[in-house]
């Protein structure tokens, strides 16, 4: 049938480990060695004869969005590395998530910033008051070049976090009002800031991490006192609420978010990943899709007439394992070559997923028995 190769993939994945953190330097280095950089570019990296994967694809476009578009266009992709010669190198999905944090800190998954917008900001929002854009500026607040923030996202939270309280003090003392950011603004703002001569050449970090330990940092921390019942982090409606929102996002409702606060607790760096990664990471590495849809998926695609079904020739693929679209891109890069030839062989249309569809199915293959 013409989605036994989805059901030969899905197979493959029964077998792919969990979820490892992403590192951007890594993913760079394979975005390199891969041959993406052939074809790609990504910022300041590779060529610019195929999609800008440093140019966010549009509202919604998550990593298993990716992953589908991957899919889609695999056998042009394979068929313009063979013509050029390019090695298909293994992938893992360690590697798959690497490169998805490459392409974050390229700006792929964030939407655009604006520096004039953010000099404008970092004025009308009285930052100039207290941080000078040089070292020896003189001013109360720590000098921009200082901000070990302006290059990792993650970093950028903690900040916001920590010194929030600190600086609605400070701002009381001087009759101003609290300003709240909009995710927008923090992403204007930060452009501008990163793009300054004294701190441009500074180095970027981006370490994705995924689901883990936080949810018992967020206990430890009181954070489920508040968060509960539609406020929990799990809650139906809070994924939803989270499943387009970027990390600056976040960043800018921690800070929107001081005032209610009474005293909160500094988080280190560590903590903060963990945290995120138990609120954001989950969105970012599992989707947000739907469990009743991806049921459909799975039975339109006839991944049922192998796994699952009356007389399965495979393995029962739903709970044996976590999956997420780094396992996806990773099964797709590893097998897809020989279901594509079996397709050819058999002339088949290559089968290929509608939006939504790879991360309703990653969320019905996640879901319980």
């Amino acid at each position: 049938m013409l989605l036994t190769w989805l059901s030969a993939l899905l197979l493959l994945l029964a077998t792919v480990p969990g979820l490892d953190a992403a590192d951007a330097r890594r993913g760079r280095d394979l975005f390199r060695t891969h041959g993406c950089a052939t074809c790609h570019a990504a910022g300041s990296e590779g060529a610019s004869g195929a999609r800008d994967l440093a140019v966010r694809r549009g509202r919604g476009f998550r990593p298993a969005e990716f992953a589908a578009t991957m899919w889609n266009h695999a056998p042009t992709m394979w068929a313009a590395m063979d013509a050029k010669g390019v090695e298909r190198r293994p992938l893992n999905p360690g590697d798959a998530s690497d490169l998805l944090a490459f392409f974050h800190q390229s700006g792929f998954f964030e939407p655009p910033g604006d520096a004039g917008r953010g000099k404008a900001v970092f004025e009308s929002k009285r930052c100039a008051s207290c941080h000078s854009l040089t070292a020896g500026g003189g001013l109360a607040g720590t000098p921009v070049p200082q901000w070990r923030s302006l290059h990792d996202p993650y970093d950028i939270a903690r900040y916001m976090w920590n010194h929030g309280l600190l600086m609605m003090n400070a701002m009381r003392e001087k009759g101003w009002r609290w300003s709240n950011l909009s995710g927008q603004e923090l992403r204007d703002l930060y452009v501008y800031l990163r793009n300054l001569p004294q701190t441009r050449d500074l180095p970027a970090e981006l370490v994705l991490v995924p689901p883990g330990s936080g949810g018992r940092l967020l206990e430890e921390k009181g954070c489920m006192q508040c968060h509960s019942g539609k406020l929990a982090f799990d809650s139906p409606a809070y994924v939803r609420r989270m499943a387009d929102q970027s990390l600056t996002d976040l960043a800018a409702a921690m800070w929107n978010h001081t005032p209610r606060m009474q005293q909160p607790e500094a988080l280190s760096g560590e903590e903060m990943r963990q945290i995120l990664g138990a609120i954001w990471g989950r969105r970012f590495f599992l989707g947000a899709g739907s469990e009743r849809a991806g049921r459909r998926v799975f039975e339109r695609r006839q991944c049922a007439s192998c796994h699952g079904g009356p007389s399965p020739s495979a393995p029962e693929l739903r709970g044996r394992q976590e999956y997420s679209a780094p396992a996806m891109i990773s099964a797709l890069w590893g097998h897809g070559p020989a279901m594509r030839q079996e397709a050819v062989a058999k002339r088949l249309a290559w089968p290929r997923f509608e939006r939504g569809e790879m991360e309703d199915l990653i969320a019905f293959l996640n879901s319980s028995q």
